[in-house]
This record gives C-alpha cells, sequence and structure tokens, in this order.
C-alpha cells in the first residue's frame, strides 16, 4: 500500500495532539500538585483512589465509635466506683450500728441508710451527654424510678425502686472483628443470687429502725455478694475500656497509613512531573520539525 504525504502528514498531527495532551496533564499536575487531574486520564488509579478513600471513611467511623465507647466506658467505670463506694459506706455503717440499735442512735442510722439509698438511686441513674450508663440498650430512658411512702417505722422513705432500662447492652463496632459493649443493665450491678442491692440497703434501714439484729446481719452478708458482683463488673468494664482505648490508637494508626497510601497515589511526584513535561516539549519541538520537513518536501514536490 503506498503511503502518502497525506497519511504522513496525518500520522503526525495525532502525534503532535498527543504530546500536546501529556503536557497539558503534567501541566495540570503541576498546577494542582495531584497525580490524578480527571478520572478519564487514568481509571486503574481513580478506581484504586476510590477504594482508599472508602477505606479511610470506614476508618473514622470506626475511630469515632472507638472514642465514644470509651467515653462512654470511663464513665460508666467512675459510677461503678460510685457505687462501690456506697454499698462499703453502708457496710460499714451496718457493721458499727449493732450495739447502737435501741438507743438515741437508731434514728440517725436509719436516716443515714435512707440518704445512701437515695444517694444510689442517682448515681444508677448517672448519664454521660444524653446517654443513661445503666440502662443497657435503652440509653434514652432513665434505668430506675423509685417510690417514696411510709416505711415499716412510719417514715417516709424510698419503699421500692424498679428497673425499666433494657436487659441487653449497647455495642459499638471498633474494627471489623472486634466490638466493645458499653451502657450495661442496670439488673448486672446487684448479684442474682437473691434481693437486689436497693433490697438489700432497705433492709438495713428497717433492720435498724426495729432494732433486728439477725435481719442486719442477713442484709450484710448480702451486701457482701455485691460488692463481689460490682468487682467483677468493674473488672469488665476495665477490660472494655482497654479494649477500646487501644482501638483508638490502632485507628489512629490505620488512618495514619491509609493516607499515606493515598497520597502516593493521589499527589503528584513534582520531579517525575518536570522531567516528563521536559521529554515531552522535546518531542514536541521533533514533531512540529518533522512537520515542518515535511510540509516543505510537499511544496518542493509541487513546484
Amino acid at each position: 500500500m503506498r503511503i502518502t504525504h497525506g497519511d504522513l502528514y496525518a500520522t503526525m498531527l495525532r502525534n503532535l495532539d498527543d504530546v500536546r495532551g501529556r503536557i497539558r496533564v503534567n501541566q495540570e499536575k503541576l498546577s494542582s500538585g495531584k497525580n490524578l487531574t480527571q478520572p478519564s486520564t487514568d481509571p486503574a488509579t481513580a478506581a484504586k483512589i476510590l477504594l482508599l478513600t472508602t477505606e479511610i471513611q470506614e476508618i473514622n467511623q470506626f475511630s469515632k465509635n472507638a472514642t465514644q465507647a470509651v467515653a462512654l466506658l470511663d464513665h460508666t467505670l467512675i459510677e461503678t466506683g460510685r457505687i462501690q463506694d456506697l454499698l462499703g459506706e453502708a457496710v460499714l455503717t451496718a457493721a458499727t450500728a449493732g450495739s447502737r440499735i435501741g438507743t438515741d442512735r437508731t434514728e440517725i442510722l436509719e436516716a443515714k441508710f435512707e440518704s445512701i439509698l437515695n444517694e444510689l438511686v442517682a448515681t444508677v441513674n448517672a448519664n454521660f451527654g444524653e446517654r443513661y450508663l445503666f440502662s443497657g440498650y435503652q440509653t434514652r430512658t432513665a434505668p430506675f424510678t423509685s417510690t417514696v411512702g411510709a416505711t415499716p417505722s412510719g417514715k417516709q422513705g424510698i419503699t421500692a425502686v424498679a428497673y425499666g432500662g433494657g436487659a441487653q447492652r449497647t455495642s459499638y463496632t471498633l474494627s471489623d472483628e472486634l466490638t466493645a459493649e458499653v451502657a450495661i443493665p442496670g439488673t448486672a450491678l446487684s448479684d442474682s443470687g437473691g434481693a437486689d442491692i436497693f433490697a438489700t440497703l432497705r433492709a438495713m434501714r428497717d433492720a435498724v429502725a426495729a432494732g433486728d439484729n439477725a435481719a442486719l446481719d442477713a442484709a450484710e452478708l448480702d451486701a457482701a455478694r455485691h460488692q463481689k458482683n460490682l468487682i467483677q463488673v468493674e473488672a469488665d468494664l476495665g477490660l472494655a475500656l482497654s479494649r477500646g482505648r487501644n482501638a483508638v490508637l490502632q485507628g489512629e494508626a490505620n488512618k495514619f497509613n491509609a493516607f499515606e497510601r493515598l497520597g502516593s497515589r493521589e499527589d503528584a511526584d513534582i520531579a517525575e512531573v518536570l522531567i516528563g513535561l521536559e521529554e515531552q516539549r522535546q518531542l514536541l519541538d521533533a514533531s512540529l520539525r518533522a512537520i515542518i520537513s515535511l510540509e516543505a518536501e510537499s511544496l518542493f514536490d509541487r513546484l
């Protein structure tokens, strides 16, 4: 097949347009600092950048979950410690109350237990932000409500405490493999082997008022069970808190790594771009000289 001057000229023009296009892309990279100025220029790289961007969004969500879980667990552990302190105060009061039952200190002791009971109800209804800490998955619902009426001694006091929260914990996803359970059910604060923690404190109060040392001793034993249970609750919370904090640190490391990989795909290598521009300018000059030479030959042939 015979190749004419017209064929050569058309090929050279296409090559010239291709070189100009590559120069334009490199100039855009130089001005923007980005390796990919338009997805159409490099679909494969665009797809990888999209995957990395999605990965970073997922890491950000995991980090947000971990940060929230750590805050909730931290406050839950603090409030659980306060519950343990209140129970310890009640046990100490009961231990020294036996010799004072039936004396003029009885009413003071009864009022002391009532005060501890009221403070306990306030503590188990603690919240962080808009979330209740001991309401299980129903974090928007106050977990405990107390009923006030006449106690066995005839005084006004708390006669019942009811739980209205959820039976299961709230779970936060910290990574593809790791979750943290927060917002424990209020029922978990009491040992399941007998009266709940509120009934135990009421029993102490009423035993003191009635001068019943046997009932007071029984309530002390119940309190000891609750104290042991709370130690386990605190241990579980501490372990979950440790996992949450590790997840926060791991999330930051994962985010840094993902941004590094994204940068290597997304950010232009300026030195490489400049070298490419120089090579393409040389090609452009060569293409222009070839076109000029071809046009001169064509003109000579016509003469």
